[in-house]
């Protein structure tokens, strides 16, 4: 009879254990199957709790031209998540006592410009090097031109504005400490970064579907494209990899030859294997994570939170350690994670230490970020028992006031854009957007009258910012109105005297008075 009875209350349990999971996976599904088909979620997600899928679906597209949908077993691009890998990798050579963390960059290669860089500096963000705009002379010079790891020493050398602070005084996220930490785990293992990766993590991971991807395409069936609109006046969404000009060209094509940073390819099963592995001991000592999960002091002792501007601080308060995002929050705890950011993608990998959940999601269209890591908290919440926040999807008003303006003209937009612009619900505005917006209007589509008016209703929006006027007085002069955009000038410099483009542009216009 006691058999019985415990046999029972364990069978209970079990039942009433797979009843909740089953409940929060509908909870789930049901949330992202609404806002997928509110146009909000394209891509996949896996939830897990220690270390057990509670949920994963896949959802939309993962090549539109194709119509192949996201699935569970879609490849998608790390993007920066890749950069935890990296970390792995330095702290497993540094547990070997390969190197040091307080080492200076430059002991291992000599000709690095910065002496007083430690490895410690560039995992951390603290190294205060130049992050892409690094490459930008260069792609100039050569359009076509492809940035690798082994150019980067050299390009440095050639950077003459110098660091933008000393090592450890400030934090600042910087793909070019990774690039060169991608580079030290060469030098210091003596293999390529792919097969150290390979070797080191993917292996003993059990990732079989994960490997590193620099200048060569995934010709495979189940490969996610990122997609975005070509212009701010458009509504269709484009692969990313058609797109062959402005700073879209520049982060895709020409920064799509590095590691270290991004361009690791893979699976949400596999990187649930990563996520297992990584708390399992099969890659690092819990010494090691530790380390790796303490957030990073600055010279003054300070911690610098909230290093990602707010767009994450929905999960908790937030700052960075070694390679990894730290949140700390009164009713999640304490969790670690990394995000990724291409043009039309956006990633994010996420652990919660204290209640051992996994979540991890990729979504292959342009959105507004902060909807994106809204998802995330409302997933959170539902694991948690929590009625979840609502994810709510706020469209582009400069996009809807660009697409009017393009298929009904410039009466119809205004009004448009007036009546929307106080819905705070389902639009939102941004300086960003409405100043690209204007450029696209004037170079792209050919609209210098379009432009102006854009411009024109930034500088009202957004009274406050040097940069509607200079922008502003660049379609004034485009518009053949000289003296306005003199003016406009001016004003934008008196707000911000290095502003060095206003400066060079007013000299032209009054030298060809």
């Amino acid at each position: 009879m006691k058999k019985l009875f415990l046999t029972t209350i364990i069978f209970y349990c079990a039942f009433t254990t797979l009843k909740a999971q089953n409940t929060k996976s509908q909870r789930i599904d049901s949330l992202f199957t609404t806002i997928s088909q509110n146009g909000d979620f394209n891509g996949g997600i896996l939830l897990a709790e220690k270390g057990k899928i509670t949920y994963q679906n896949g959802f939309g597209y993962a090549n539109f031209a194709s119509k192949t949908p996201n699935t569970v077993d879609s490849r998608f691009n790390l993007a920066s998540i890749s950069k935890t890998f990296t970390s792995v990798a330095v702290l497993q050579l540094k547990e070997k006592k390969k190197l040091k963390l307080e080492d200076t960059f430059i002991k291992y290669f000599p000709e690095f410009p910065f002496p007083a860089i430690t490895i410690r500096h560039l995992l951390s963000h603290t190294s205060g090097l130049p992050d892409l705009e690094l490459y930008e002379a260069a792609v100039r010079i050569k359009p076509d031109s492809i940035i690798r790891n082994q150019a980067v020493i050299t390009i440095l050398k050639s950077w003459d504005k110098g660091l933008y602070f000393q090592p450890g005084e400030k934090w600042q996220y910087c793909n070019t400490n990774y690039v060169l930490l991608g580079l030290l785990v060469e030098k210091i293992s003596k293999m390529p970064f792919e097969t150290y990766l390979k070797k080191n993590i993917f292996e003993p991971a059990n990732m079989p579907n994960t490997q590193l991807q620099v200048d060569r395409s995934d010709n495979s069936t189940n490969q996610v494209v990122s997609h975005r609109m070509v212009t701010w006046y458009d509504n269709t969404f484009t692969n990313v990899d058609s797109i062959k000009f402005g700073g879209i060209r520049y982060c895709t094509y020409n920064c799509g030859g590095t590691y270290g940073d991004s361009n690791i390819m893979t699976t949400m099963a596999d990187m649930l294997s990563y996520d297992q592995a990584l708390y399992n001991g099969k890659l690092l000592s819990q010494s090691s994570l530790d380390e790796a999960f303490t957030s990073t002091r600055l010279n003054n002792g300070s911690v610098y939170y909230d290093p990602l501007d707010g767009e994450m601080s929905q999960l908790g308060k937030s700052s960075y350690g070694l390679g990894w995002e730290i949140y700390e929050d009164a009713e999640l705890g304490k969790a670690v994670s990394h995000g990724g950011r291409l043009f039309g993608l956006a990633t994010f990998f996420y652990r919660n230490l204290s209640k051992n959940q996994t979540v991890i999601i990729y979504q292959n269209i342009e959105l507004e970020a902060i909807a994106f890591y809204n998802k995330v908290k409302a997933s959170l919440e539902i694991l948690n028992g929590k009625t979840p926040t609502k994810v709510q999807y706020k469209k582009s008003l400069a996009r809807k006031f660009g697409a009017t303006l393009m298929q009904s003209g410039i009466d119809l937009a205004i009004t448009t854009f007036n009546n929307l612009k106080t819905d705070s619900t389902h639009y939102y505005v941004s300086e960003k957007e409405m100043n690209w917006l204007g450029y696209d209007l004037l170079f792209k589509a050919q609209q210098k009258q379009y432009s102006l008016e854009t411009f024109k209703i930034n500088t009202l929006l957004f009274p406050n910012s040097f940069n509607v006027y200079d922008s502003y007085a660049e379609a004034l002069n485009a518009n053949g109105k000289r003296e306005e955009a003199i003016m406009m000038y001016q004003k934008s410099l008196t707000m911000n005297p290095k502003n060095e483009g206003g400066k060079r542009n007013l000299k032209h216009i009054l030298d060809t008075k």
